[in-house]
């Protein structure tokens, strides 16, 4: 029976211990299938993340997930500046009751702590986003598996209400699943979303539609896999709000290049529509 990687949230599932490796291209060397599929995860999974903190609304969750009133504690709902932006609060995260269903069939719950601090007493929409351990634990709808994305670093929101907005991410994170050794992903990326039309970014709503324009590095490892990798965007990501669901990307193409399996090439990643992971195709360098 093939190896079935597409599940209610794709890592689940993805039991790579169990499947055949599919080499690229035939030679032993390049990513493999799992190989291709868990760099596609990685990049995933911080663009979902990424996405929804360009405001400070469902702050820490995946887009389109909202999670039950009151159930994190705010150190202080300051806002001096009236913009949207605490001061400097402190949300902390406790599962239960920080749990919804729902979330790609199965239930997400959230632990953790995030510090949101404003840049400037006046207003403006640039603040400093600290995540401390902040895990989003994904379990199926029959409660057997689960997945866990444990988040620790940085987020800087850059200055512009209305017009383009630039995220500055510095993380590490852990991914957890069963049966799969953990794997550790670094980022390092400037993120910038331009709203389409004339939507705007305002910090206390969810992110309007727009467009992501991805730049950095992301390093991914486990055991003896190690692979640092350049991030480019080849056509912006186009992100839809009104997309049910985290993964709102529904075109674009973005490249991770560097040395994976021993070869030198670039994984090309392709959207194509709501909810639907991207295409995955390896080009070794020089070909």
């Amino acid at each position: 029976m093939p190896c079935r990687h597409r599940a209610f949230l794709a890592p689940v599932l993805l039991l790579l211990l169990g499947c055949g490796e599919v080499v690229s291209g035939g030679s032993s060397l390049g990513p493999t299938a799992g190989q291709r599929y868990e760099l596609m995860l990685a990049a995933q999974d911080e663009i979902e993340a990424s996405s929804a903190a360009f405001t400070v609304a469902g702050i820490g969750l995946p887009p389109g997930v909202t999670l039950p009133a009151g159930c994190s504690d705010t150190s202080s709902t300051a806002d001096a500046d009236g913009d949207g932006v605490p001061t400097n609060a402190t949300f902390s995260f406790t599962n239960p009751p920080c749990s919804v269903t729902g979330v790609r069939g199965g239930t997400l719950g959230l632990t953790g702590t995030i510090q949101v601090q404003d840049a400037s007493d006046t207003n403006s929409t640039a603040w400093l986003t600290t995540l401390n351990d902040l895990a989003w634990q994904a379990t199926d709808s029959g409660a057997t598996r689960s997945y866990t994305a444990t988040r620790n670093g940085t987020r800087a929101r850059g200055l512009g209400t209305g017009g383009k907005a630039t995220l500055i991410t510095n993380l590490t994170t852990i991914h957890d699943r069963p049966n799969v050794v953990d794997a550790t992903v670094e980022v390092q990326l400037t993120t910038s979303f331009t709203p389409v039309g004339s939507s705007t970014i305002t910090p206390d709503q969810p992110p309007p539609s727009g467009t992501l324009i991805l730049l950095g590095t992301l390093r991914w490892r486990r055991s003896t896999e190690d692979w640092q990798l350049d991030v480019g965007t080849i056509t912006p990501l186009v992100y839809d709000s009104t997309c049910a669901g985290p993964q709102r990307i529904t075109a674009g193409q973005l490249a991770l290049s560097g040395t994976v399996h021993g070869q030198d090439g670039t994984l090309l990643l392709v959207w194509s529509a709501c909810g639907t992971d991207p295409a995955r195709s390896w080009t070794p360098s020089g070909s």
